[in-house]
């Protein structure tokens, strides 16, 4: 194990249900950095960016619980 070992987050698949994902993804937007996140969020597709996949996923949670609305 190297020195740079000590200084490598933890990786996350991002994921809408974690209350502290969310609280990253809110951090992120009032900085606009994600360097200041604890752990390293990952998508579970390459297709669009960690930003557009937890926006998208952040909408899709709140419509559903203002809504009741549980149709993935």
């Amino acid at each position: 194990m190297g020195i740079l070992d000590n200084f490598i987050r933890p990786t996350e698949i991002f994921d809408v249900n974690n209350r502290k994902h969310r609280e990253y993804y809110s951090q992120y937007l009032k900085t606009n950095s994600w360097s200041n996140c604890p752990v390293q969020l990952k998508v579970p597709t390459q297709i669009v960016s960690l930003s557009t996949y937890a926006r998208e996923q952040l909408i899709q949670f709140y419509i559903n619980k203002e809504f009741n609305n549980d149709r993935k």
